[in-house]
């Protein structure tokens, strides 16, 4: 089974950095999910703070299958697995660059710095 995640997880990061997975964001704050014909796979990322002991940095995926049940959790902490961990960190934050047009923003401010005209305008900030 491990194989088959990894497996899953390569091709979706493939698939993620060529811009032909349209993934979202689900209520929960650093979580990411993408829908299938039966089932989604999410990806989340977060500090643990146990009631005793150390915090502690997870990543994870988790399968679903078409009626919304959890099959499987891939999942590991720095502390624990390093280099699982920074496996699945980079596949986290591909899909979070993918989500949030990192790459298409930063082209596009480049193209407006680089072109001859007037940049920046006075706007109200949002905050």
């Amino acid at each position: 089974m491990k194989e088959k995640i990894e497996q899953l997880i390569n091709t979706l990061k493939q698939k993620t950095d060529k811009g032909e997975a349209e993934w979202l964001k689900t209520s929960s704050r650093n979580e990411f999910q993408l829908s299938f014909e039966n089932g989604k796979i999410t990806t989340d990322s977060f500090t643990a703070e146990p009631e005793f002991g150390p915090n502690f940095d997870v990543v994870e995926v988790r399968i679903y299958n078409n009626k919304g049940d959890e099959v499987y959790l891939h999942s590991f902490t720095l502390q624990e697995n390093e280099s699982e961990y920074k496996k699945l960190m980079d596949f986290y934050k591909c899909v979070k660059a993918s989500y949030y047009k990192v790459s298409e923003t930063i082209d596009s401010m480049l193209n407006e710095a680089n072109s001859n005209k007037v940049i920046g305008k006075e706007e109200d900030l949002p905050f």
